[in-house]
C-alpha cells in the first residue's frame, strides 16, 4: 500500500472534526464548523483515481455523495470529471487552487464551496482496505472547510469494533452480525461503511 504523507501531524483532530479512530497513524481529519455552515450549494467533483482498480473511484464516489446528502448539511451538487466546467480550469489532484481557478469555478459552477478527493489506495484481497484523501475549499477566500485523510484496513481491529457499531446504528434487523460479515467481504458493503464515517465527522457538533 503506498505510503501516505500528511501536512498535519497525525492523529490530531482540529477544531472539532469528529475522531474516526484512536489506533490508526494515518488518520487526519480538519473541519471549520462556521464555514461548514454556511457552506450552502458545494460542487463535489468525481473522486479522482490514484490506486490500482479501475473505477474503483466511481462507485466510492455515488456512495459518499449520498452519504453527505443525508446529513442534510449543504446543497451538494455532483460534477463528473470530464465536465467541460472543471475541465476547463486544469485541476491537477492533491494541489491547492489558484485565485483564478477559485474564481473561475464561482463562475461556471454557480457553487460557494468545491469538494475533491482521491482514492488513493485499495485493495480488496487478502483483506478489503481502501485509503482516501478529499478536501472541501471556499472558493470565495480559498481556505479549507473540511478535510479528511486516513486508510481504512479491515484487519484493524479496531475496524471490527466501528463496523459494528455502524452496523447496529444504521441496520434495523435482528441479523446484524451477518450485515457485519458481509462488510468485510463485500467491497460495496465495506465502501458504504467508509463513506458513512467520513460523512459522520462533517456534523457540525
Amino acid at each position: 500500500m503506498k505510503k501516505i504523507i500528511l501536512s498535519c501531524a497525525v492523529l490530531t483532530i482540529i477544531a472539532g472534526c469528529k475522531t474516526l479512530s484512536t489506533s490508526s497513524k494515518t488518520d487526519y481529519c480538519y473541519v471549520d464548523k462556521l464555514k461548514l455552515s454556511a457552506a450552502g450549494s458545494t460542487a463535489f467533483i468525481e473522486l479522482y483515481n490514484e490506486s490500482e482498480y479501475p473505477d474503483i473511484q466511481a462507485e466510492t464516489t455515488d456512495i459518499l455523495y449520498h452519504s453527505i446528502l443525508k446529513k442534510q448539511l449543504f446543497t451538494l451538487n455532483l460534477v463528473k470529471q470530464d465536465s467541460p466546467a472543471w475541465k476547463s480550469i486544469g485541476y491537477q489532484p492533491n494541489s491547492n487552487f489558484t485565485l483564478e481557478q477559485l474564481y473561475q469555478l464561482q463562475q461556471s459552477l454557480s457553487t460557494r464551496a468545491v469538494l475533491v478527493g482521491s482514492v488513493i489506495d485499495f485493495q480488496p484481497y487478502p483483506h478489503l482496505s481502501i485509503a482516501m484523501r478529499l478536501k472541501m475549499t471556499d472558493l470565495a477566500d480559498g481556505q479549507t472547510i473540511w478535510a479528511a485523510e486516513q486508510v481504512w484496513d479491515s484487519a484493524d481491529k479496531n475496524i471490527e469494533q466501528r463496523v459494528e457499531k455502524y452496523i447496529r446504528a444504521n441496520m434495523r434487523t435482528d441479523r446484524t452480525a451477518d450485515r457485519e460479515k458481509l462488510t468485510f467481504v463485500s467491497s460495496k458493503e465495506f465502501i458504504k461503511f467508509v463513506c458513512y464515517e467520513l460523512a459522520e465527522t462533517m456534523k457540525n457538533q
